[in-house]
């Protein structure tokens, strides 16, 4: 539930990246805790998302390896795929999205 509060207040413009920045560590918080490696991975292609807004392409390729190495280790092979294909693309990773673009992270 943290990731999904912190992906709304992203897509709502810039002046709520703070408040999409403490959701989605409570989110990466309780789903380490928790040992939810789905969402934790899943985290942090959200916190990648973040970071690409806030024109940080570096932490956000950090974030994208780290949830590629977990969508890995459980077997995700799919979603590892698709986010791999987001680094090696450059695609949608060097894009900003527009502030007023409703991203939806499937």
């Amino acid at each position: 539930m943290p990731r999904l509060i912190g992906e709304i207040f992203l897509n709502m413009g810039k002046q709520y990246l703070y408040e999409a920045e403490a959701w989605i560590k409570k989110a990466i918080q309780a789903d380490q805790r928790n040992g939810m490696m789905f969402y934790l991975a899943k985290d942090h292609t959200v916190f990648a998302d973040y970071f690409r807004r806030k024109d940080d392409m570096r932490s956000a390729k950090e974030n994208l390896n780290r949830a590629i190495q977990i969508f890995n280790e459980i077997g995700a092979d799919g979603w590892a795929e698709k986010y791999e294909k987001k680094i090696n693309g450059n695609a949608d990773l060097m894009s900003r999205p527009s502030d007023n673009k409703i991203m939806i992270q499937s």
